[in-house]
């Protein structure tokens, strides 16, 4: 990043490449053997000029090439997206933002067993335009926004939301209200549409759905913030929200029976449901003092659909906890999390509940070397937390993920 004057430049590169290789078991009849391969290239590249207060404009480039799948139907896929965006803010007695948001995808996909052109130059282009106004009249802030999106393949759409918030000090107490209603809408993208995600050596392949239409929704909210701070200088916070979400044509994925019986692995297809009403709160509270910040934050979440019955893989309750001690001669973070959920619903590909709760404990510790360089280490999965696969061959759910222990060490240097 660089500042000229009042201008101000960044530009973020990013590179990732992966080799993956698993033996899964011998070709009857053949001395060969059948694997799992995945080769991936993926690169972004991110530009953002802004003059503070006044305008900015971001772009984005991305490129992805992957070939994955078993070695006798491996798959050659390629991903591209581009987008520009522009935005500028008028300040008054009101603060009007508007903007514009340019956006293309491209999507391939070929079979190399069979030849066969499975998604053929797939692509999407979307304009949006937005704003929004801010005005304050003593301790109230009122906000009204809306945007409105053509997408080459859903034609046009428009949303609006509304908020207000009041704050109000009392000695050393600060608190904040806030209530919001607004619309949302979310158009299908080109892999939920056209990719096949093949993770057959997992036991399981996500198809996509070309007839998915786009999810609308109506969505209320409401939430308390406090803020106080003692003589020792600890500062302590608590916001809880509470959110409401009426939604039709919900965007899910849904296991085939038909298609698992016919790959011999669960196959998983992106569907639409045509109600859903998911509500519920979040609550976050912090301490912090000059060397020392926890921070802990709980979720409960009811999510269903217009026959009461639960969406899948939404845990009920799901708590996050850390704690960063800052070891200051040194510029240096240590940090401990927690994620934990508890009542998770399975989908219907399975018979069985073996566990519907999971646990994972992380260590972290990063260290800034210099005004550009920065490193860090860490273990991920402590306690080597994962799928039991003898139980979710046996089609029983298990909530804990894929992935075990992870020794973690990064760099990063900024210009």
């Amino acid at each position: 990043a660089r500042e000229f004057s009042d201008l101000r430049f960044a530009s973020k590169s990013r590179w990732f490449a992966e080799n993956k290789h698993k033996v899964l078991s011998a070709v009857p009849g053949q001395s060969s053997l059948l694997s799992y391969q995945s080769d991936v290239e993926q690169w972004q590249q991110d530009i953002r000029i802004a003059k503070a207060n006044d305008w900015h404009i971001s772009a984005r480039a991305l490129g992805h090439s992957e070939i994955s799948g078993n070695t006798n139907g491996l798959r050659d896929t390629q991903i591209a997206m581009q987008e520009l965006e522009l935005q500028k803010i008028l300040m008054g007695d009101w603060e009007w933002i508007a903007g514009v948001t340019l956006h293309q995808d491209q999507l391939d996909q070929i079979n190399q067993a069979t030849g066969v052109v499975e998604v053929d130059d797939a692509s999407r282009q979307s304009a949006e335009g937005f704003a929004q106004i801010n005005a304050s009249w003593q301790h109230m802030q009122f906000l009204l926004g809306s945007r409105i999106q053509y997408d080459s393949d859903f034609n046009w759409h428009q949303a609006w939301r509304g908020s207000v918030s009041y704050q109000q000090a009392i000695g050393q107490h600060n608190f904040q209200w806030r209530v919001g209603a607004g619309q949302s809408y979310r158009v299908p993208n080109l892999k939920e549409r056209y990719y096949i995600f093949d993770h057959s050596n997992l036991g399981y392949m996500i198809i996509g759905n070309d007839e998915l239409v786009p999810e609308t929704a109506d969505n209320l909210s409401a939430g308390l913030k406090w803020q106080y701070s003692d003589a020792e200088d600890w500062q302590f916070s608590t916001d809880v929200n509470l959110h409401y979400t009426d939604a039709d044509d919900f965007i899910i994925t849904t296991a085939n029976a038909g298609l698992s019986q016919q790959a011999g692995v669960d196959v998983f297809v992106y569907s639409n449901v045509e109600k859903a009403v998911i509500q519920g709160f979040d609550l976050a509270l912090s301490a912090e003092s000059a060397h020392t910040k926890w921070q802990v934050n709980y979720s409960y979440l009811d999510a269903k659909d217009g026959n009461q019955q639960r969406l899948a893989e939404r845990p009920r309750h799901l708590l996050k906890t850390s704690v960063i001690y800052q070891i200051l001669p040194w510029d240096a973070d240590l940090q401990f999390y927690v994620v934990a959920s508890d009542d998770e619903s399975p989908d219907s590909s399975y018979t069985g509940v073996y566990r519907d709760h999971a646990i994972t404990a992380n260590v972290q510790f990063k260290h800034q070397f210099s005004d550009h360089l920065s490193w860090q280490v860490g273990i991920e999965n402590i306690f080597d937390q994962h799928q039991n696969t003898a139980k979710t061959q046996q089609s029983l759910f298990d909530a804990r993920g894929l992935e075990s222990r992870q020794l973690v060490f990064s760099t990063q240097y900024q210009f």
